[in-house]
């Protein structure tokens, strides 16, 4: 019993942190009316889960190795790799609460959402986040999306005085159910298949399985249905269409969440069922992955060119950026897995510096929504907008920064698996992603603002600490991905 529970500290954490989050705001509603940004309950929340997450957790998997392997009769995992998904959830979300300024709060008091109630919708999703990334069982995967998505629908239709955000919440649950209900068919077909949902069995059975198991055709829908409605989930092409208008219908708050921390819970089960229990069946699927990434790359680049608003253009950037996350994946070796987590963590670090910026700008009065109102930036708070081309230079993969190092070691790996026609095509997106975001940058620095532009509050330590991350990247690459590498032996 013991053991199970501290497979689980993290999830425990933030549910107990919500619960006294629940408990205190019920019975001091009136005082959370007045109360300060929500960033101050949503950082205890946080600052409990690390602190039992690090001199617990972590040390019991990564120093003293007491446990590696799966609690709860199987149903949870708690491996090396479990560890390193969730610490990347937790930096995305401490960083996050950087976004969380004084007009964030207003503007969560104006849709009608308590003070409370929005910190605790935050750490519902974590939890979710969590568990999908543990989950070694259908049953569990299928609550952990379910319980991860649900809290975004709340907060993306938060703000009803605007027909976009009910139109984004309408398209993003939708979307989400046809994702989840491909995630519980093919989970259905291969529990029809093997009598079990728990992945485990699954490595045994194929591995000790005829060739003849392949052509199963129960096993092979399965297999596809499941893979598919993970793709929706991460809008891989062609199953991107619903994030544009979802993201450009939430608030900026919301996207940076909406894009990192889900995201990178789903493609820790993508690894984890890719080079587990499935290895057997990636074969069969190799070469659609391969291309389906190359195509989400080529597409995110040429779509996003003509993009005037801010939250559309990151939607065409996040489904190129996600073709280059699962693109080492699908190459099937172990540094491509590294080069992928490795990729997933720089994309996330620049994403969230990039909106933390964006966040705390006004015009007129209003959160910023389009490229053009960033006219002027430069003038007015070099500061912000210094720190804020460094993320878009880091997407845009310009050396010295993080981003072009992960672009790089990318290319190289397509290289040596001998995929060149692949690699020559995504080279060439890559040039194209670079004029968007050149783009932004001209209005940042050279473009004139005929109406000034208002600053927030704003956490410029976490700004700072991003910038300079990502401009330091070649002193510490090599470490970082030793640390990706030894915890990924379990895979």
């Amino acid at each position: 019993m013991i053991f199970n529970l501290l497979t689980i500290l993290p999830e425990l954490s933030l549910v107990l942190a919500s619960i006294f989050m629940l408990i205190v705001g019920v019975f001091k509603e009136k005082k959370q009316k007045n109360a300060k940004p929500v960033s101050r309950a949503f950082s205890l929340g946080m600052y409990i889960a690390f602190g039992i997450f690090f001199f617990a957790y972590f040390y019991e998997i990564w120093v003293s190795h007491k446990f590696q392997g799966f609690s709860f009769d199987g149903l949870i995992a708690s491996d090396r790799m479990t560890v390193i998904g969730k610490v990347l959830v937790l930096i995305a979300a401490s960083l996050w609460i950087g976004l969380k300024t004084n007009s964030t709060h207003a503007a969560v008091l104006r849709a009608g959402i308590k003070a409370y109630e929005y910190p605790i919708l935050s750490l519902m999703v974590l939890v979710g986040a969590f568990l999908t990334i543990a989950s070694n069982d259908f049953l569990i995967l299928f609550l952990a999306l379910e319980l991860q998505a649900l809290p975004l629908y709340i907060m993306i239709t938060s703000r009803h005085e605007s027909q976009h955000s009910s139109e984004a919440g309408i398209k993003y649950f939708i979307f989400g159910s046809i994702a989840t209900a491909f995630v519980l068919f093919g989970a259905a077909f291969l529990y029809g298949y093997a009598g079990t949902t728990n992945f485990s069995p699954f490595a045994n059975l194929l591995f000790f399985t005829s060739e003849s198991v392949y052509e199963n055709m129960w096993l092979d829908i399965g297999f596809l249905f499941l893979m598919m409605g993970l793709m929706i989930k991460l809008a891989v092409f062609p199953f991107h269409s619903w994030s544009f208008d979802v993201y450009e219908g939430s608030a900026n708050v919301q996207v940076a969440f909406l894009i990192t921390v889900p995201k990178i819970s789903i493609v820790f089960v993508l690894i984890r069922l890719m080079y587990g229990p499935f290895a057997q069946l990636v074969p069969m699927i190799q070469p659609y992955i391969l291309w389906l990434c190359v195509a989400s790359i080529v597409w995110g680049a040429v779509g996003a060119i003509k993009q005037q608003n801010i939250r559309r253009l990151l939607a065409y950037a996040s489904v190129h950026n996600i073709g280059f996350i699962l693109l080492p994946i699908s190459i099937g070796s172990f540094e491509g897995l590294q080069i992928s987590i490795e990729y997933l963590t720089v994309y996330t670090l620049s994403l969230i510096g990039f909106f933390i910026g964006v966040t705390s700008l006004h015009k007129d009065g209003m959160n910023i929504d389009k490229i053009s109102d960033l006219r002027g930036l430069w003038e007015h708070y070099p500061k912000i907008a210094i720190l804020m081309t460094i993320c878009l230079f880091s997407f845009a993969g310009i050396p010295p920064l993080a981003g072009f190092w992960v672009k790089l070691h990318v290319f190289r790996e397509l290289i040596k698996a001998g995929m060149i026609w692949p690699t020559i095509i995504i080279a060439f997106a890559s040039i194209v992603a670079v004029f968007y975001y050149l783009v932004v940058i001209r209005n940042i620095f050279f473009e004139k603002s005929e109406s000034k532009l208002s600053k927030d509050t704003i956490r410029f330590d976490i700004l700072m600490i991003i910038g300079s991350i990502l401009a330091l990247y070649p002193l510490y690459q090599e470490s970082l991905l030793r640390i990706i590498e030894y915890s990924l032996y379990t895979v």
